[in-house]
């Protein structure tokens, strides 16, 4: 029904720009003509976003069943053969490998942690994403399966991250790799990136050289510091469709908070919600992607407006027309090969300054 080439070279040449003071955000928009505060077409077809519609329920709350939603439909959109191995980096821990077969140099080493509200995805799902972003990035991609909330609570993904992380530096595998090292993530793995950042700075470590967060969860609780405001979402069509988008994920994150925390740690915590951290100065330079239609993405603009006003490198892009968790849908979603590009674009220009 849409031909997916034409839609991906679009993209490419339509941008925009909201201009917020010295904050600029990137607007990209749906490729199709008078899709102007509506969602994508394409999303009538097949929405990304696994908690629309679902009614949560604290005391009815069956994991297994909300675990089944979060499946991905990623197609392989790789031009050349990318090499992908396994290994163990401990008792709990391991990681997916993926190297450009072509490759004559060492590479940038990209950690890659996947999304899924802290208790569910897997590093399974995102195989695909991980291939094409080591293709257009030229890089390889580290892609780490974390132990899930509610089994493992709140520290547990981010310090099996940490190991991940160290795994890296350390290259017990022997990857082609140079050195520099970025850290990307969807939605919940987007927030982990942040936080594992933090982390590895109050060690006084300082690797990780490029964060590029997708739809990123920095802020795992509303706060009258950071408030969500509906009114900021502009909708002239798909009204209904969208306020479900919005509020059924909205609820979904009372019931992630308890199940990550499990009181084992606080919302404001910045190394649960990185939008909390004081000290901006602590991160790299950024690239955050936000979903026009998603509510992560005021806190996601948010937290790259305040890397922009505390003087980090930052570039902020929004996808108009879009839910979250659109990256599921790769081959399917043109947004979401273009985000790999953007990814790989802004990375190559940080690390060729360095």
């Amino acid at each position: 029904m849409y031909d997916y080439e034409k839609a991906y070279r679009r993209l490419t040449e339509n941008h925009a720009y909201l201009d917020e003071g010295d904050f600029v955000i990137e607007n990209c928009p749906v490729p199709e003509e008078n899709c102007l505060y509506r969602l994508d077409p394409r999303t009538k077809l097949q929405t990304s976003n696994s908690f629309r519609g679902f009614k949560f329920n604290k005391k009815d709350f069956v994991m297994e069943l909300i675990r089944s939603r979060m499946v991905t439909s990623e197609k392989d959109i790789t031009k050349h053969a990318v090499v992908m191995n396994r290994h163990a980096v401990t008792e709990d821990v391991h990681v997916f490998t993926y190297v450009p077969l072509h490759a004559s140099n060492k590479l940038p080493c990209i950690l890659y942690i996947h999304g899924g509200s802290f208790i569910g995805g897997s590093a399974t799902y995102v195989h695909e994403v991980c291939k094409a972003l080591s293709e257009k990035a030229e890089a390889v991609i580290v892609n780490v399966a974390y132990r899930l909330a509610p089994e493992f609570p709140f520290p547990c993904a981010l310090l099996d991250c940490y190991r991940a992380l160290c795994w890296c530096r350390e290259n017990p595998a022997g990857l082609p790799v140079n050195g520099q090292i970025a850290v990307c993530g969807d939605s919940a793995g987007g927030g982990l990136a942040a936080s594992l950042t933090l982390f590895e700075r109050m060690n006084k470590e300082s690797s990780i050289g490029f964060m590029g967060l997708i739809y990123p969860c920095v802020q795992l609780r509303e706060s009258t510091a950071y408030p969500w405001d509906g009114k900021a979402y502009k909708i002239k069509q798909d009204h209904k469709e969208i306020v479900e988008s919005l509020l059924s994920l909205r609820a979904a994150m009372l019931v992630i908070e308890a199940l990550y925390l499990k009181q084992q740690g606080k919302a404001d915590d910045p190394l649960v919600s990185p939008i909390y951290t004081k000290d901006y100065r602590v991160f790299p330079p950024s690239l955050v992607v936000t979903a026009e239609y998603d509510y992560l993405r005021l806190q996601g603009e948010r937290f790259a407006q305040n890397l922009c006003e505390q003087g980090r490198p930052v570039r902020c892009i929004r996808y108009d027309g879009m839910e979250h968790a659109f990256m599921d849908r790769l081959g399917t979603y043109p947004q979401a090969e273009k985000v790999l590009d953007d990814i790989a674009e802004t990375m190559k220009s940080h690390f060729q300054n360095f």
